[in-house]
């Protein structure tokens, strides 16, 4: 996994993180909630996990790509052994 954190991000700034790391995912949703200790470490800053799902799904809502074209890659990922874990929202 590769991590970037900016200390230019302003508090209250929402940063997108391309990730498909179930456990990031969950601390990015747990740093949404005032009380979780990933509220602490994101010190104001709102995470918000994208996957290579999320990014698909909307390419398709665009009609950049057709709900098979978006199968037949995710198919590819897979087979090749690459990370893919689904929609981040699935992990809230």
């Amino acid at each position: 996994m590769v991590a970037i954190w900016s200390e230019r991000a302003e508090h209250g700034s929402h940063l997108m993180c391309l990730t498909e790391d179930a456990g990031f995912v969950r601390f990015c949703w747990r740093s949404l909630e005032p009380g979780p200790r990933a509220h602490g470490f994101a010190d104001g800053r709102a995470f918000i996990p994208i996957t290579t799902d999320d990014v698909l799904s909307a390419c398709v809502t665009t009609g950049a790509l057709t709900t098979q074209g978006k199968a037949d890659l995710l198919q590819k990922i897979r087979a090749a052994g690459r990370p893919c874990i689904g929609p981040g929202k699935d992990y809230r």
